[in-house]
């Protein structure tokens, strides 16, 4: 995940947000290096359902949110 480029704080999904397919590929990637799925039981409507996202953290409690524009 080191590949992917992050910034803190809040974010708006935009024209350029992954679609479902790279959710679900990011997330595997990120559980295959150690992140850890929070709300592993809404996934992926942890948010509503339309809300379409995954929410991982890591041992040293960095926190992402994945989420598919519109």
């Amino acid at each position: 995940m080191a590949d992917i480029p992050v910034a803190p704080g809040p974010f708006a999904p935009g024209p350029d947000s992954p679609v479902r397919a790279d959710v679900d590929a990011i997330a595997a990637e990120g559980l295959s290096r150690g992140w850890t799925e929070l709300f592993p039981d809404k996934y992926p409507h942890a948010g509503g359902p339309a809300h379409f996202a995954a929410y991982l953290v890591n041992a040293d409690g960095y926190e992402v949110e994945l989420i598919v524009a519109g």
